[in-house]
């Protein structure tokens, strides 16, 4: 009978040796997976920043996933398939009434946009309800895109030009937001309609929204002021 017993302990043993052996190996198997699967997505979060280069074109900065629901903002655009595969060294065309465009300066900013989203921070907000937009498509294409600086610190809102038939604000307004960042100052970008009267009430609706929503922007509602260039 103690024979019996001792083999049986003996097997017991054996076989939770045997699964112990499996389940450690099992578990560096999904560890390494799970390291594989992180150096994956770092390579392409790195290649995300590094295909930003003046041979990218407004199409894949539009289309990046990064920028869905307002990457048609960030360059004037009116007709998406005519400048889809325009190169950003060459966005001078979109930008009929401005020059001197800096192409490494348009780099830095929407890499700086990529990495603020790639961090978990978002850089667009609408400013319009979405039953206000039902009841008025053309507020769909208005909204605040929102360059952080220090936390409480006053915040500035800039007004891009562009002669009312289009936005500049690649050219006029990032730059300078991302520069106030910089200083820790909160800057934000307003995309407006182009309509003369209506870009005001966007304006208007734009200062407001940030006073409503000032405590989860993180932004001082004092000494705020209003840029246009």
């Amino acid at each position: 009978m103690k024979k019996y017993i001792f083999l049986i302990m003996m097997i017991v043993i054996i076989i939770g040796v045997i699964m112990m052996f499996f389940y450690n190996r099992n578990k560096s198997q999904v560890e390494s997976n799970l390291q594989e699967a992180q150096k994956v997505k770092d390579t392409q979060n790195s290649n995300n920043k590094s295909n930003i280069n003046e041979n990218t074109t407004v199409g894949e900065v539009i289309n990046n996933p990064a920028f869905t629901g307002f990457g048609e903002y960030i360059f004037p655009i009116n007709s998406y398939t005519f400048y889809e595969g325009l190169k950003i060294s060459n966005i001078n065309s979109l930008l009929p009434y401005h020059s001197h465009i800096n192409t490494e300066t348009t780099i830095e900013v929407i890499q700086y946009m990529l990495e603020q989203v790639e961090s978990g921070e978002t850089i667009f907000y609408d400013i319009y309800s979405e039953e206000e937009k039902k009841q008025d498509s053309s507020k769909e294409d208005t909204g605040l895109f929102y360059f952080r600086g220090k936390p409480n610190a006053p915040f500035a809102i800039i007004c891009a030009g562009g002669g009312f038939s289009y936005v500049g604000s690649i050219h006029e307004a990032y730059p300078h937001a991302l520069e106030l960042s910089k200083q820790g100052y909160n800057a934000f970008v307003i995309q407006y309609r182009t309509n003369s009267q209506e870009a005001v009430e966007d304006l208007a609706r734009a200062i407001s929204y940030i006073f409503q929503n000032a405590e989860e922007l993180g932004v001082s509602t004092q000494n705020y002021s209003l840029w246009g260039s």
